[in-house]
């Protein structure tokens, strides 16, 4: 089986070479931003995937006669596009603005408003494109990553940023597709779940009769990622355009049905149709977590060439109250970030063998 990497660099850049890709990534507060991930594209493919180092520097020795753009991403903050004309004059500079987290209570505006326009046929065409370019059959196979990361709380000024000051390997997460419920040992299809309870589940207690007291959320910004390419996301949800640029769409998404838990948010969608990036909420009856996440797409090839829609790195969040019901929105929230080094896809619904790591 061919295994295709999203691998995460750190490198430093040398002296200033013209013609070089190479450049520095700063917040839009004139720091640093070490982390970042600089995509590299060529005409059609995803050809190196670096990390910027603690100075916010990287470098790449491609030839630029083969590269088309660079996008740059870093969670927290909006995406950037780069031509490769701009990295012919020399190292460039890019400055990320960053995009505060609607929280429930806090910016109430912000999430109410990006769902306030209809549906928009053009948006929904980019997404269509978009959604061709990868399988549909990623939830039937078999599918590995190395991960590492970090648990922890943060206030909620904070929640949404890419925080790694505590990292931990978290080894494989993976997903194992199944055509048949009822087969033992087999894991469901997780679009077969959403289809019957919505985008979050409660967990009960018989202390407290049938009220919930926590809500369970599927893994979107991991191994569930590809949900976003699937025709059931396209069903039940409407797209309108919110920016648009030479290289890039931005596309907000609502849900066509409040009858259950549901997200709402933003795709990111490269000019050639690439899925870069997604952030959401979720929105659910009480008791209300403020819960949400955003994930950097990446890509994974499997051994007959379909190309499979990953998360490359994640962040959940879900606010840090304490059980039976929330009373308002705390300070704190519990956040996970996800960074994934390495993607194995398998050509039929089991997991890939990963047991020599």
């Amino acid at each position: 089986m061919r295994e295709v990497g999203l691998i995460a660099l750190l490198v430093l850049v040398p002296c200033d070479v013209v013609g070089q890709l190479s450049g520095r990534v700063l917040t839009d507060a004139g720091s640093p931003l070490p982390n970042a991930v600089i995509q590299i594209w060529g005409s059609a493919e995803l050809m190196a995937d670096l990390e910027t180092d603690r100075s916010g520097r990287f470098v790449s020795d491609l030839p630029l006669e083969r590269v088309r753009r660079a996008s740059i991403h870093h969670l927290g903050y909006g995406v950037e596009i780069v031509g490769v004309d701009q990295f012919r004059v020399g190292p460039v500079e890019v400055v990320m603005h960053g995009l505060p987290v609607a929280l429930p209570m806090l910016e109430v505006t912000i999430t109410s408003d990006i769902c306030a326009e209809s549906e928009d046929s053009g948006a929904r065409q980019v997404w269509e494109a978009a959604r061709r370019r990868y399988s549909a059959e990623t939830r039937y196979r078999g599918g590995a990553a190395e991960t590492r990361g970090s648990f922890g709380h943060v206030r909620a000024e904070s929640v949404g940023r890419f925080q790694l000051a505590h990292q931990q390997r978290q080894g494989w997460q993976a997903w194992v597709g199944a055509t048949d419920d009822s087969s033992p040992g087999r894991y469901r299809v997780i679009e077969r779940i959403i289809a019957e309870r919505g985008y979050a589940w409660g967990q009960r207690s018989a202390s407290v009769g049938r009220r919930v007291l926590n809500w369970v959320y599927p893994l979107l910004e991991g191994r569930h990622a590809y949900h976003f390419a699937t025709p059931e996301f396209g069903r039940g949800h409407a797209f309108h355009v919110v920016a648009v640029s030479s290289s890039h769409t931005e596309l907000a998404f609502c849900p066509k049905s409040a009858s259950q838990a549901s997200i709402q948010g933003r795709l990111v969608i490269a000019s050639d149709s690439t899925f870069l990036s997604a952030r959401w909420t979720f929105v659910t009856d009480a008791p209300i977590e403020g819960a949400g996440g955003e994930v950097l797409f990446g890509e994974a090839t499997d051994s007959e060439g379909e190309v499979h829609l990953v998360s490359a790195r994640g962040i959940f969040w879900r606010h840090d109250g304490e059980p039976p019901m929330y009373e308002g929105i705390s300070k704190t929230y519990v956040q996970l970030v996800r960074v994934t080094d390495q993607w194995r896809v398998s050509v039929d619904a089991h997991m890939p063998d990963v047991s020599d790591r």
